[in-house]
């Protein structure tokens, strides 16, 4: 947690929040433009993976490593 909070601090988002709604913009656009999505699947599961393993220097590599553990992690809790 140590390592992380100085990263993910809300000084340190701001510092960010311009390169933050540009990669949303980059990733938002081809979906309107495709007409059709799923917000979970192209959006809420890519973003924020995406801006805090590039806030803690995550490998590209294990991004989708992430998300699987996550998912896995969630599931054992139940729907």
């Amino acid at each position: 947690r140590g390592v992380l909070s100085e990263s993910l601090a809300p000084r340190a988002l701001a510092r960010l929040r311009t390169d933050i709604g540009r990669r949303a913009e980059e990733l938002v656009a081809p979906l309107v433009e495709r007409g059709t999505f799923d917000v979970v699947r192209d959006l809420a599961r890519v973003f924020p993976v995406s801006v805090v393993a590039d806030l803690i220097g995550m490998p590209l590599a294990a991004r989708e490593e992430v998300l699987r553990f996550a998912d896995a992690f969630f599931n054992t809790f139940g729907p």
